[in-house]
């Protein structure tokens, strides 16, 4: 699961955090404002963009090794089979309200920016 941050978003508090002598060497952990799996996040492409959409589960280990035989040095492929697991196992899950601290504005849902780009999935 993966809490999906709107790029928009990360430009809002970028140019905030970058023009605001309050946020000097302040740190910040930025999210979305849900977590969602990838078999969620196809879901919603699908409902937005009104197409079925089928969805492959693969393993950490499988899709490591395709992304080898694709020409990903094993190294590489090794730790992102290690992310996966780490974000299958919902460890990984934290939502914060660092954008909307910053901005003032909450941040856009994954279906927000699906809606909006809808276009470009079609």
């Amino acid at each position: 699961m993966l809490a999906v941050l709107d790029p928009e978003d990360i430009a809002r508090v970028a140019v905030t955090a970058l023009t605001d002598e309050a946020h000097a060497g302040k740190g910040y952990l930025l999210t979305g404002p849900q977590a969602l799996t990838a078999r969620q996040q196809v879901a919603i492409i699908a409902e937005v963009t009104g197409r079925p959409i089928d969805f492959e589960d693969v393993t950490p280990h499988d899709f490591a090794q395709a992304a080898i035989q694709r020409g990903t040095a094993p190294e590489q492929a090794h730790l992102m089979e290690r992310l996966n697991e780490v974000f299958r196992a919902r460890r990984s899950v934290n939502i914060t309200d660092d954008v909307e601290n910053i901005t003032g504005t909450a941040p856009a849902t994954f279906r927000d920016w699906c809606q909006r780009h809808a276009d470009a999935f079609r």
